[in-house]
């Protein structure tokens, strides 16, 4: 574990217990004991008391907020009449990451603190037994519960307490690593669907080399620890941007209370490693819906305005262009108010094109009000839809298959009408032709559009049209300008396979999102899938075009259906859950009446090394298929309350913590087979294969 507190530990282990200390306990591989900070009580007079653990090598307990699994150091207190005690005042912890998970605790030997509140009836001459049962878990390779009654006695006196020097010293450390009141620091939080923007402003004198700084959020299971919650830095201002752990109990509605570490410390000495801080609630987090300022509103109304321009740019859309203009002259025998009344009809039905797409998402907005861009994308099923949208799209620029292109040609026959009506639709056309290639502009306008009130979309979105229909209103108000344009030509393809690169980019990015959501197993399924999705592509675009015979058409299409909407669904859909069988000694007898080999996984959901197994080994699809093949029923003994019988099944294979695996083999009579509390998959298929 990262020590973020060396000298807090070094001289822990160098003071010897002080005066005050009655006992101590070490039930496993931990041992606590109280160590007072005075050698005698006076009555109404607070004093402190510490709660010294010293961890055996490799050891470690855990803070408050254990982190991804674990749960914290607690006291039972009891007390003698009108006394009072504080909560636990923790030190700073050490942040420690196994096989992903985050573990959030101490080694060696910590103290937490304690303050005391005695009485002001106290009888000097007394003597008063403070203390209570003491809880913790212990892990390494495995986790063991610790507990015990531990007591401390210190007579009352009417004089001024003395302090023992050793204790007085152990004090005086265990006080510099407490975090900070948070004085001269201030936080504030943004939050979102599935993140949580929190930015903390500290002293103007801070170091500038403070070292790793980390965050340690109170509430449990909050946030998604897999990135390590990176906290960057702007002089004194510290930004982090958490995403939500899709198993939180909910955010907290005011605020987020948490600790704020540097590595060493804010001056940069060590003296000070931590800080509380209250991250109260302000607005927003990014990609949420929020009221937006005129200038961030005047921002992105440029952004779409120049993003309509763009679509004339895209290779279904740019030869058109001429054509049109060209049409309006010839259709008004170059009559120029004529001329800029068609193309002011093209432009209106560019813009109801617009308003109907922005509409439509509005609707679709309304019946989940919880949809969003940002929400969106944390539905791993969403963005493998999307990247299978946009390699789509990349091979149809690439020229694997093509679309739009008959769309384009119906245009020119609605064109030709020579009518009012014939020009709107026009516009409508343009528009319907654009869509299928602008893939990310339109992806960008959709997204700011799904997370921003209806009037700001319907803005958005009528900027996005008029920039559209801006270079038609030009050229037809200024005909003599379609000199200026580029011919179409060999320029226009090149153009085309380019917009293709940075679609399969966008794919590629959306592949990395997948491997973060779902691991290495799902980043197989979804190459694979898209694999397949990419042949998909190649067999319509090889037997479909319409200069095929009909029932090669016919059949092509058939298969192509068949291979995209498989390779979709081996992408999107993983294999069921691994499905465990509850633990009960009736059942385990059962099975093995049957000549069943039972794989028994004794574990517990604060149990670090469990969850590691689990995620790296036992879950996995290779050996979920050797169990299958070898037809071992897996069985689950969950001691995470730590209940009967399990805790009396553990003592009988002389065990008194978890993780525990016991294979038996197919015979009635088979001896247990006991692996090593750290798995490997080597080490489960030899296990399996030797039955």
């Amino acid at each position: 574990m990262n020590r973020l507190f060396p000298s807090l530990l070094l001289a822990a282990v160098l003071f010897s217990p002080c005066a005050g200390a009655a006992n101590s306990i070490k039930p496993n591989n931990v041992s606590a004991e109280w160590v007072s900070e005075v050698k005698s009580i006076q009555p109404g007079s607070s004093f402190w008391v510490a709660l010294q653990l010293t961890h055996d090598p490799h050891w470690h307990t855990y803070w408050k907020n254990p982190g991804d699994s674990g749960f914290p150091t607690a006291v039972n207190w009891e007390l003698p009449d009108g006394f009072e005690v504080s909560a636990i005042h923790w030190p700073v912890p050490a942040w420690q990451t196994m096989a992903g998970l985050a573990v959030f605790g101490y080694e060696e030997v910590t103290s937490l603190l304690f303050e005391v509140f005695p009485p002001k009836d106290l009888a000097a001459g007394a003597s008063v037994r403070l203390g209570g049962r003491v809880s913790w878990l212990e892990c390494a390779d495995i986790c063991i519960p610790g507990s015990g009654e531990l007591f401390v006695t210190l007579p009352v006196s009417a004089e001024t307490p003395a302090k023992s020097a050793n204790a007085e010293k152990l004090f005086k450390v265990a006080r510099k690593h407490l975090p900070g009141d948070g004085s001269g620091w201030s936080a504030t939080a943004s939050k979102g669907d599935s993140r949580i923007d929190i930015q903390f402003i500290g002293p103007k004198n801070l170091a500038e080399d403070v070292g790793t700084v980390r965050y340690f959020p109170e509430p449990e299971y909050l946030f998604d620890y897999s990135d390590g919650l990176p906290v960057t830095r702007e002089g004194n201002r510290f930004n982090l941007s958490a995403k939500l752990s899709p198993t939180n109990d909910g955010v907290p509605e005011k605020g987020i209370r948490g600790l704020l570490a540097a590595e060493k410390g804010w001056d940069g000495k060590g003296q000070r490693q931590g800080v509380e801080t209250d991250a109260v609630f302000v607005g927003k987090a990014a990609g949420t819906p929020a009221t937006v300022s005129s200038m961030a509103l005047g921002r992105a109304i440029l952004i779409a305005l120049f993003g309509g321009v763009i679509l004339n740019l895209m290779p279904c859309v740019f030869p058109v262009i001429s054509l049109k203009i060209l049409g309006f002259v010839n259709l008004a025998g170059e009559n120029p108010r004529t001329v800029w009344r068609h193309g002011l009809l093209f432009a209106a039905g560019v813009m109801v094109s617009f308003w109907a797409l922005a509409g439509l998402l509005l609707v679709v907005k309304a019946s989940n009000p919880s949809l969003g861009w940002a929400f969106q994308f944390t539905n791993p099923i969403f963005v493998i839809s999307m990247c299978i949208l946009f390699l789509l799209m990349g091979l149809s620029l690439f020229g694997v298959f093509e679309v739009g292109t008959t769309l384009t040609s119906a245009g020119s026959g609605v064109q030709d009408s020579h009518s009012k009506t014939g020009t709107f639709l026009s516009g409508v056309l343009a528009t319907v032709v654009a869509t299928p290639c602008v893939g990310p502009f339109m992806g960008v306008a959709i997204g700011f559009a799904m997370s921003q009130p209806a009037v700001v979309a319907i803005t958005i979105f009528t900027s996005l049209g008029f920039g559209m229909a801006l270079p038609y209103l030009l050229l037809s108000r200024f005909p003599g300008w379609l000199k200026v344009i580029p011919r179409p030509g060999p320029w226009m393809e090149s153009l085309k396979q380019f917009m293709g690169f940075l679609l399969l980019g966008f794919a590629l990015f959306l592949v990395w999102v997948v491997a973060d959501m779902r691991g290495m197993e799902g980043l197989g399924r979804l190459l694979s899938g898209l694999l397949v999705v990419g042949i998909a592509a190649w067999v319509y675009g090889r037997w479909g075009a319409i200069s095929r015979a009909t029932p090669t058409r016919v059949r092509s299409c058939i298969l192509a259906l068949a291979l995209l909407v498989s390779g979709g669904a081996y992408a999107m859909f993983p294999p069921k859950p691994v499905e465990w069988l509850d633990y009960s000694p009736d059942l385990v007898e059962q099975l093995r009446s049957e000549g069943k080999p039972v794989f028994i996984d004794f574990t517990a959901s604060w149990c670090v090394s469990c969850q590691a197994n689990k995620k790296l080994v036992l879950n996995t699809r290779k050996i979920q298929a050797v169990f299958a093949q070898n037809e071992v029923a897996m069985v689950k003994a969950d001691w995470t309350e730590q209940q009967e019988p399990i805790t009396s099944v553990l003592a009988s294979y002389g065990r008194n913590g978890v993780p525990l695996y016991v294979l038996y083999g197919s015979g009635e009579n088979s001896e247990p087979q006991i692996l090593p509390e750290l798995l490997t998959k080597r080490i489960v298929i030899d296990a399996l294969e030797g039955l």
